[in-house]
């Protein structure tokens, strides 16, 4: 059996991320955010699987480093298609491309996911889902463009939001594909009795 002191856990979420914030805080659990700020570039060759996971790992002990004796989430999530990464972006025209490239096909979305224990033992869980976007026509491009949910998202849009119109489907973790995996967190926060 676990033993966890409840008065004295602090969990800790690795993102300013307002998805990931806002589906954390769903939960009714205090946390607090810690900006990881890592470098987020792709290596080359390097498959969506394997980039989440260098990614949330690298979130996650970066905070870790600040925040010791507390619990860690770190989280990263890739839209990957046709062989290429759809990014976070705050171009205008570069989000217009990911959309463009993105209509009416499917996608995967990876979500990595890093728990670390106040004692410094480490969960980690992979997410993948598929989106597929409906085909998009221009005025549908530019009308999303106009809203500025893209900003900063992968795969420049947000499952939350007004992307809902886009999508024609998808198969997965809803809650992953925002960012934030809560079926398998929750588990791991019922785990150490947070809950």
């Amino acid at each position: 059996m676990i033993k966890v002191n409840k008065n004295s856990k602090s969990l800790v979420l690795a993102s300013k991320s307002k998805d990931r914030i806002e589906l954390l805080s769903k939960l009714k659990i205090p946390f607090t955010s810690f900006d990881s700020n890592i470098d987020e570039n792709i290596k080359p060759r390097e498959k969506p699987s394997s980039l989440v996971k260098r990614l949330s790992f690298d979130k996650a002990e970066k905070a870790y480093k600040h925040n010791k004796g507390k619990f860690i989430i770190g989280i990263d999530t890739a839209v990957y298609a046709r062989r290429m990464f759809f990014s976070k972006t705050d171009k205008k025209t570069e989000a217009r491309n990911n959309l463009i490239k993105l209509s009416g096909r499917r996608h995967g979305v990876y979500t990595g996911m890093v728990f670390i224990t106040d004692n410094n033992k480490i969960h980690y869980s992979l997410t993948k889902s598929v989106v597929k976007f409906r085909l998009l026509d221009k005025k549908d491009i530019e009308n999303y463009l106009n809203l500025q949910e893209w900003k900063g998202r992968a795969g420049s849009y947000s499952i939350r939001d007004n992307a809902e119109m886009m999508i024609k489907y998808f198969s997965g973790s809803y809650t992953a594909i925002a960012g934030l995996p809560i079926e398998k967190l929750y588990k791991l926060l019922k785990l150490y009795r947070f809950t």
